[in-house]
């Protein structure tokens, strides 16, 4: 402190010393011009003498030292990597109860959206306003518009060709880029900086455009389409895209790249083929989707092989003691996919953001290959968080034993009770057993959760359609094994699993068939490499769904 107060004082003294200096100038300026400049002279002296300018120097010259000092500040420009690299580095670390505190801000939509829109003014990716206003409309109808561009940035529009007037149009403005707001999809445009447009085919202008500084001027003929009736949509992505890879994309450098599972929000869907989007963290320029009736008709392609060979492979399956029954089914085997394999083509799911309600959570549901250690898991949450995790009481049409408890140990029905249960979807798996029906009731995880605990099971994936179907809002965690190495490293050679390598390349070849078939509802996958980590990682998840916003499907909200 004392240090930098001295720094204040010596610039100080040196500004007056500049002031000195600069009247001592001027005298010696005045000898040399003679009389006739007397009075200018002399009140420039005054008023260097001034306080007046005294202070302001003074007042320039901490304005300046503030501004050095802002301009050395460290600007990330990629402070949503840095984010996802911290998450990593928490998720990774011994887990404590600050991590947990951190990583709860850090997952926060509201902070994740703070430092994407950091990271764009960092990079200066924002639309440039001009510094004029547009022109009028002659009497002709046209119009300048002018638009301000730095280096390397796109407008944000594309264009098409009349072929018969070789006329050029706006085809389409992406969302938020520097042309939203300045063309219309429709508007025809007559030259660009000076230059008649008509007859130059999309590739020539697309030069000219290239050529161009950073100021752009149109003449147009302004369309009366009103671009502002558009609705937004928030969906999930139940695919992966990249604009660069896809041949049928009209201009790859307008699209969007995204990964499986992330939120978009759709701006403009009039375009039946493409639509525009933006990622819900990264708001800014939309950019062109495949619209769902174009993606689902690729997909759509595939997939009468692909039940084919899925048919043959899945149909030889053995089935277990635990029998699922099913109206027009009588018995089919509970962990078999073989039938209703035709899968569902899933491109977009329309979501809202859900806010949960204070004491209450989603169930967690647990799917996965037989092996993989879902039981396990769901056992230890229960055991060592009895506070937080709580099973569903089964329910059995069985005689209840001397030492059981109706409503603790088993919940006990009438088998035409149960029946009647079975008729009308009230239990989301269920099947026979020496004459006995044993089940899991949507009652009974209804029951764990108007208690505020969070009801966790494990379930065959063929009743996660029931679920999502029901009122519970499930939230489902994929149990991945890990690679074939590591499961006879983390089981059979720590002598804690006596199953072949051949078990263990099912397993793997199941879970994969699994991940196929159903990884539309998946909200996580957890890999069980580690128990405890596994379980870890589900509990921070049940504690995230406790309190944080979540995307749901918007059915469940309806």
């Amino acid at each position: 402190m004392a240090s930098s107060s001295v720094d204040r004082r010596t610039e100080k003294t040196l500004s007056m010393a500049g002031i000195e200096r600069l009247l001592g100038s001027l005298e010696h300026i005045r000898t040399k011009m003679g009389s006739e400049r007397d009075d200018d002279f002399k009140f420039l002296s005054v008023m260097l003498q001034s306080s007046d300018f005294h202070n302001l120097v003074e007042v320039h010259r901490r304005v300046t030292a503030t501004d050095d000092a802002l301009r050395s500040t460290v600007h990330h420009e990629n402070v949503e990597d840095l984010l996802h690299e911290v998450v990593e580095t928490l998720n990774d670390a011994a887990p404590n109860s600050e991590h947990a505190e951190l990583l709860s801000v850090l997952d926060q939509s509201y902070f994740r959206q703070l430092c994407a829109a950091y990271g764009r003014v960092v990079r200066k990716e924002f639309p440039v306003p001009s510094d004029e206003p547009e022109d009028e409309a002659d009497a002709c109808g046209e119009k300048l518009v002018k638009i301000q561009k730095k280096r390397g940035q796109i407008l944000g529009a594309t264009i098409r060709v009349n072929d018969k007037t070789r006329d050029v149009f706006v085809s389409r403005v992406l969302h938020g880029s520097l042309a939203y707001g300045k063309l219309r999809a429709g508007d025809l445009l007559l030259e660009l900086n000076g230059e008649r447009l008509r007859g130059k085919t999309v590739d020539d202008v697309a030069a000219m455009l290239g050529r161009t500084g950073s100021e752009v001027t149109f003449k147009i003929n302004r369309s009366d389409y009103d671009v502002s009736l558009t609705s937004e949509v928030y969906v999930k992505t139940h695919f992966a895209y990249d604009p660069m890879a896809d041949t049928l994309n009209p201009c790859p450098e307008a699209g969007l790249k995204f990964e499986k599972s992330d939120i978009l929000k759709i701006v403009n869907q009039e375009d039946p083929k493409w639509w525009q989007a933006v990622l819900v963290d990264q708001e800014g320029r939309a950019g062109l989707i495949p619209s769902k009736q174009l993606k689902e008709r690729q997909m759509s392609l595939c997939v009468s092989n692909a039940n084919d060979i899925a048919e043959k492979r899945y149909v030889s399956r053995k089935v277990s003691w635990w029998r699922i029954c099913t109206r027009g089914e009588r018995r089919k085997s509970l962990y078999s996919v073989a039938d209703d394999y035709a899968s569902e083509i899933m491109t977009y799911e329309e979501v809202a953001q859900f806010r949960p309600d204070l004491g209450t959570c989603r169930p967690i549901i647990l799917i996965g290959p037989i092996g993989v250690g879902r039981s396990t898991i769901t056992k230890y949450l229960i055991e060592n968080n009895p506070d937080l995790f709580v099973g569903p009481i089964p329910t059995t049409t069985r005689p209840r034993k001397s030492l059981e408890v109706n409503g603790q140990d088993y919940t006990f029905i009438s088998k035409t009770r149960m029946e009647d249960g079975i008729f009308n979807n009230q239990f989301i798996e269920y099947g026979e057993h020496k004459g006995h029906y044993y089940g899991t009731s949507l009652a009974a995880i209804r029951d764990v959760v108007k208690k505020g605990k969070v009801c966790i099971l494990a379930v065959n994936p063929k009743a996660l359609r029931t679920l999502k179907g029901s009122d519970l809002k499930p939230f489902v965690a994929f149990i991945k094994p890990p690679s074939f190495e590591r499961l006879r490293e983390t089981r059979r050679e720590k002598g804690s699993d006596s199953r072949s390598d051949d078990e263990f390349w099912k397993m793997l070849q199941s879970s994969k068939r699994i991940t196929d078939r159903y990884a539309n509802y998946f909200d996580v996958i957890v890999v069980n490499d580690d128990v405890k980590k596994a379980c870890h990682q589900l509990k921070r998840h049940a504690e995230n769904i406790r309190v944080q916003p979540q995307w749901i499907p918007k059915q469940w909200l309806e």
